[in-house]
């Protein structure tokens, strides 16, 4: 087990370095840094061979909340919304360690960057919600999350909501694909279509005797319509489905917005 003071001093130059790297005009190498170290701080935290007095953890809370705070009041605070995973595993980590901290500022940074990442259709959101989740029944703050949002959210959740991005990526890659081959469509038929035209205009067949060329150039242009359609329908199908998905995004970030406005105002 580590001697506490010389773990003391190694969490202070772990937070020392956390505030170089967490500023808002970061570059991405500082944020893949400083997430890196986030997740190394929160592995230590967990380790069972490690004891962290409460008045470290207390620190270690504080300060992050200071810098994630600054974060979510900057104009630019990219940083702060790419590592939010990283902050919210330390937080959850801390948490199981030293349940009697007051992790309500923490939790409400946590809900804004959570929101951030959301909008921007970052999959890391999931990860901050599960690590919020993780957090112990027994810390105050998340008794009072849970009795404004949490079952609503959890339950949206369950459904799969974190997978709506991928799915609607996919159908629109799909109806990418669908018009590609109804253009291609398109022009073949028109092609075809031209292909008949100039033989039945000199009308030096009678047309009243079915020339088997043309027959089956007819019946080939009848199945090329019929792929037409089955694409136009397909392509409606998937445009509907797209349009109902950013309907159910559109609600699940209310929801998270009036969460986050819940919690705030239950702190008052």
């Amino acid at each position: 087990m580590p001697d506490p003071a010389r773990l003391s001093r190694a969490l202070d130059s772990r937070l020392g370095s956390l505030g170089q790297d967490l500023r808002p005009d970061a570059a991405l190498t500082d944020r893949r840094q400083a997430e890196r170290r986030l997740r190394a701080l929160a592995v230590l935290i967990e380790s069972e061979t490690v004891t962290i007095s409460d008045r470290d953890s207390e620190r270690v809370l504080r300060r992050l909340a200071q810098l994630y705070g600054n974060g979510c009041t900057a104009h630019r605070g990219d940083i702060y919304t790419g590592t939010a995973a990283g902050y919210a595993a330390v937080v959850a980590a801390l948490s199981q360690k030293c349940p009697g901290l007051d992790f309500s500022e923490a939790i409400g940074q946590l809900l804004e960057l959570m929101i951030r990442l959301f909008r921007q259709e970052d999959i890391a959101w999931a990860a901050v919600y599960r690590h919020l989740r993780s957090i112990p029944d027994g810390v105050r703050a998340k008794q009072q999350l849970k009795r404004v949002c949490a079952a609503d959210i959890r339950e949206w959740f369950e459904a799969g909501v974190q997978n709506l991005f991928g799915l609607r990526a996919e159908l629109r890659e799909r109806i990418r694909e669908l018009a590609e081959a109804a253009d291609a469509l398109a022009q073949e038929i028109q092609a075809r279509e031209d292909s008949i035209r100039p033989a039945n205009a000199k009308g030096a067949r009678n047309r009243k005797v079915v020339v088997l060329a043309d027959w089956f150039k007819e019946r080939r242009l009848t199945e090329l319509r019929h792929e037409r359609q089955a694409i136009t329908d397909e392509t409606t199908d998937k445009v509907d489905t797209v349009a109902l998905i950013n309907m159910d995004i559109r609600e699940f970030e209310q929801r998270l917005v009036e969460a986050r406005r819940a919690y705030l105002l239950c702190l008052v």
